[in-house]
């Protein structure tokens, strides 16, 4: 049979075909050797290596096209052949692979304010399915350390230490294993736990005989009733009237400030000498109750503890509650 009749033309397949790999976000950019007495050119592309399944697509008259169709994240295969303009084609040449240009995620933000963790956000980046998050103690990504991975656009860094500022980067990656540049930096931290967030409600006291209830009207000499008075760093005072063999004291705290944050409760029966009877972290075992403060939507933890010292009956008995900032492991 003759060249004709098979649809093959007699001149010669192109030759030294090049496709762009990530040149640009929105062309990718072929070229190859021209052939001598060719009409036009013929460019197929497929997301896989095989031509059978290549779709052509618009025919060039030149030895270069620009594809300015492609998807972002994918990667393409190539292939280029000659056309005498008459329904006559070479075979096809080599192939070569090209992609565009991945973004860079943008709109990032960092949260300052938070003391449980670092969030944050960036932008969608179009063609990826995931994104690394970097971070260093330096505007400089080169040297940053990855701290995590997410398929949203959203992170949250609970490793950062509170009270350390970081600058962050964000990274598109595709399925097709691209990375982007990094974004621009943003700086972010978690900020240091206040101990006296750690309150919910006033300190207060109690006996085993609860008409021996009662509170030093101004235990500590500021002017306030102890009822109502919160002394930082020291913490709240009040006092109880043992019934001769123990005393029980309550208070409230918020479970979300249980975090890095350890409570101490001392005792004393002249407000000069302290003792501390008591040191909670989160790895307590409170005791207790825990009830919803609508006016927050957190839960409260009623934290219940007994001092078993010996003290005459009707004696004053002083307490406070200090709340301390420590960076636990």
């Amino acid at each position: 049979m003759s060249s004709a009749e098979t649809g093959e033309a007699l001149f010669d397949v192109p030759v030294n075909l090049t496709a762009t790999d990530g040149a640009s976000l929105s062309e990718i950019n072929l070229a190859w050797d021209a052939v001598t007495d060719v009409v036009s050119y013929s460019v197929h592309r497929a997301t896989i290596d095989n031509f059978a399944s290549a779709v052509q697509i618009p025919t060039p008259g030149s030895n270069s096209f620009t594809d300015t169709t492609a998807a972002d994240g994918v990667l393409y295969y190539y292939w280029v052949r000659s056309s005498d303009g008459a329904g006559g084609f070479s075979a096809e040449g080599n192939p070569d692979s090209g992609h565009l240009l991945l973004a860079s995620p943008d709109s990032l933000t960092a949260t300052l304010d938070v003391t449980k963790s670092v969030n944050i956000a960036w932008a969608t980046v179009s063609g990826a399915n995931s994104y690394g998050i970097y971070r260093n103690t330096s505007d400089d990504s080169m040297t940053s350390t990855l701290v995590g991975s997410s398929s949203t656009t959203s992170f949250s860094d609970i490793s950062a230490i509170p009270g350390t500022t970081y600058y962050y980067w964000v990274q598109a990656l595709s399925a097709s294993g691209f990375v982007s540049a990094y974004s621009s930096s943003v700086q972010g931290g978690r900020a240091v736990p206040d101990p006296a967030d750690a309150f919910s409600s006033w300190i207060r006291t109690q006996t085993t005989e609860p008409a021996l209830l009662a509170f030093d009207a101004d235990a500590d000499g500021n002017g306030i009733s102890n009822g109502e008075d919160f002394i930082w760093p020291r913490g709240n005072t009040a006092s109880a009237t043992p019934n001769g063999d123990q005393a029980s004291l309550t208070f409230d705290l918020r479970d979300s400030a249980f975090d890095d944050i350890v409570i101490h409760v001392d005792r004393s029966i002249d407000l000069v000498s302290w003792t501390r009877i008591s040191s909670l972290n989160p790895s307590s075992v409170w005791s207790g109750t825990i009830s919803l403060d609508e006016s927050t939507g957190e839960g409260i933890r009623t934290v219940q503890m007994t001092d078993l010292s010996v003290e005459a009956s009707g004696s004053a008995v002083f307490f406070r509650v200090e709340a301390e900032y420590v960076e636990l492991p």
